[in-house]
């Protein structure tokens, strides 16, 4: 039956079952997580059950059979099946409920005919339900099945049966046959439990056949055996023919005596079967317990898990968004984040973002996915222009395990399965090749996708956006991307202009990234000069926002003064006309007339640009000039 042919798993199993005969239940399953750990899981869990059956655990007992015929199904081995549904049908017949037992011993029967174990235990319940006909018939098979197999004792047992029936219908020569067939395996065999059943049957068969004397002699003889070895069934069957006995001779005093002491013992393993079924409903209390208690943990560990993944989330809202500090100054921006907004309810419809490199496309695709509450789902982002074609496909949609030389043993998830329930982000669109945009765009169509190698179909539920810095309509034109994916994916789209062309974003922008790098960075900045705001405004910002922030960053990092100067622009100067240089690096020009000219003029000048230069502010023209404020007062004055 070990159809794994594991020497191992038969040798564990087989030690198994000896401690099992020794009550040694620890052990058993110790070995039978032994099992388990060899691939031999129908095994591990019919030694569990085979545990609570011995501890009389009925129901829980037929749970894990149950699991084993689950296990069975799952390795289509019809023996193991038809196993399991007779061990199934064994519990309920324990549990006096014969109408199941004989259902799944039927069950069991249908799957393997010659199951010997079912047909056996199909004749002892349909006994116990006095379908002596049915019985006879499942018996009368059974019995030449155990002796070609050897399974000697069984046949006894059988035989001795089938002699019960006949005599159950009053067909005392056929019982005598099949009795003195028992009779003589029990003394081959030297079985006491058998030699007591085929005694009590004897005893029996004497009684029916009018032969008193050499009835009592039988049972006598099964009584006081049954007493010795503690069968209560065959003791209870003998008090039960001695009572029919000692009622048939008219000795009403035995027969009375009898029949109290059946009372007595049917009183007794009536209440040894409640302190049974109380001792069950009790384990079975307490593993529920457990169980509940074990779930208690496992949503315990999950909610933590769940709101260590929210902070984790809400920690990337903040510093990868700056949703709240995302800089929203323009009506521009204001309708770019109402439209993303808008798009974050229906995940079906594929959203386009266009926009120079570092105007922020990424910022809304996230702020797409998140929306405004802390969207737990996943967001995956592939930089189109930063994979190889060769490797693309694999990492979009993945591989089988052994699909090309150089991939994982077991295979890998690709980035679209991934990002099932959330949102897949496809940054430099633009970049992908027209082969694998056709692959794209089915995937996209179809809401599906198949591995490298891959037979079995994934079902996506995937939001997707795109971004490029190209005009997609003009790579187009050029032949470079498909016009079909252009329309798939253009459902839902956004333009993003360039800083150049949202001037009064410049300084808001500016003051907003100072502030946060200041506090960052624990620096003096608080305020940006005018001057400097005007040069700012004349910078062309070609890496637009994500430039603006670098360059206002690195100022914070190599300086730690209250205002942010000119003089802290230097590393910009280069794009600028001279006058503004002069600016930036703090010179100023003075044009002289070619005539003669006082002293005392040129120092007028150089205060009044100056004073210019501060737009009226006197400390600051004073400070500069290391002169009073009163002179520069007086001298702007006059």
């Amino acid at each position: 039956m070990f159809i794994e042919n594991d020497d191992q798993i038969h040798k564990l199993y087989s030690q198994a079952i000896r401690c099992l005969a020794a009550k040694e239940f620890k052990q058993v399953s110790a070995l039978s997580k032994d099992i388990a750990g060899l691939a031999g899981l129908y095994w591990a869990e019919k030694l569990n059950a085979m545990i609570l059956e011995a501890k009389n655990l009925l129901n829980l007992a037929i749970k894990k059979y149950l699991t084993t015929y689950q296990l069975a199904q799952k390795r289509d081995n019809n023996e193991l099946i038809s196993e399991a549904l007779n061990n199934i049908g064994r519990c309920y017949g324990k549990m006096e409920n014969y109408g199941m037992s004989i259902e799944y011993f039927e069950q069991s029967l249908t799957i393997n005919p010659e199951n010997v174990k079912a047909l056996n235990n199909l004749g002892v319940a349909n006994m116990r339900r006095n379908n002596n006909e049915k019985a006879l018939q499942y018996l009368l098979k059974s019995y030449p099945i155990c002796y070609r197999e050897g399974l000697t004792i069984q046949t006894g047992i059988n035989l001795g049966n089938i002699a019960a029936l006949y005599m159950r219908i009053n067909q005392l020569d056929k019982a005598q046959t099949y009795l003195q067939k028992a009779e003589k395996i029990a003394v081959e065999t030297d079985n006491p439990e058998l030699k007591c059943s085929i005694l009590s049957q004897r005893g029996h068969w004497c009684l029916l056949a009018d032969k008193i004397e050499c009835a009592k002699k039988y049972l006598e003889k099964a009584l006081n055996m049954s007493q010795l070895i503690a069968d209560r069934d065959i003791e209870i069957n003998c008090i039960g023919f001695y009572i029919e006995l000692f009622k048939k001779i008219e000795n009403y005093e035995k027969a009375y005596k009898y029949q109290n002491m059946l009372i007595k013992l049917k009183e007794h393993n009536h209440k040894l079967r409640l302190e049974s079924k109380v001792s069950e409903l009790r384990s079975q209390f307490e593993i529920g317990l457990r169980e509940q208690a074990e779930k208690k943990r496992a949503l315990e560990r999950e909610k933590l898990k769940t709101e260590r993944r929210l902070n984790h989330l809400q920690e990337v809202y903040s510093n990868n968004l700056e949703i709240g500090n995302l800089g929203i100054f323009s009506d521009t921006m204001r309708r770019i984040i109402d439209t993303a907004d808008k798009l974050h309810f229906d995940r079906n419809i594929p959203t386009l973002i266009e926009g120079d490199t570092g105007t922020g496309k990424e910022v809304i695709a996230r702020i797409i996915h998140f929306g405004k509450e802390k969207n737990a789902t996943p967001f995956i982002s592939i930089n189109c222009s930063a994979i190889s074609p060769k490797l693309f496909e694999s990492e979009l949609f993945g591989y089988e395990k052994g699909s090309f030389s150089g991939a994982k043993k077991n295979g890998q998830i690709g980035k679209m399965e991934l990002a099932q329930k959330g949102t897949l982000f496809f940054d430099e669109i633009g970049e992908l090749s027209l082969e694998l945009q056709a692959k794209l765009l089915r995937a996209i169509q179809q809401k599906e996708i198949f591995k490298i190698n891959g037979l079995e179909p994934i079902k996506l539920d995937v939001r997707f956006i795109f971004a490029t810095n190209r005009k997609l309509s003009d790579e187009i034109d050029k032949g470079n991307f498909r016009l079909d994916l252009f329309h798939r994916l253009n459902s839902g789209y956004i333009y993003i202009p360039p800083l150049s062309e949202r001037i009064d974003e410049i300084a808001p922008l500016a003051q907003m990234f100072l502030l946060q790098y200041a506090k960052k960075k624990n620096s003096n900045f608080q305020y940006i000069d005018p001057e400097a705001v005007k040069i700012l405004e004349q910078y062309k910002w070609q890496g637009n926002v994500r430039e603006l922030k670098n360059a206002i960053e690195r100022i914070v990092l190599l300086h730690n003064d209250y205002w942010l100067s000119p003089k802290h622009l230097s590393f910009l100067s280069d794009q600028f006309p001279s006058e503004v240089k002069d600016k930036i690096s703090g010179k100023y020009t003075i044009k002289l007339p070619e005539e003669s000219i006082k002293l005392d003029d040129i120092l007028d000048e150089v205060i009044r640009q100056t004073y210019n230069h501060f737009e009226g502010n006197i400390t600051r023209t004073a400070k500069l000039l290391n002169i009073s404020r009163t002179k520069v007062y007086r001298k702007i004055k006059s």
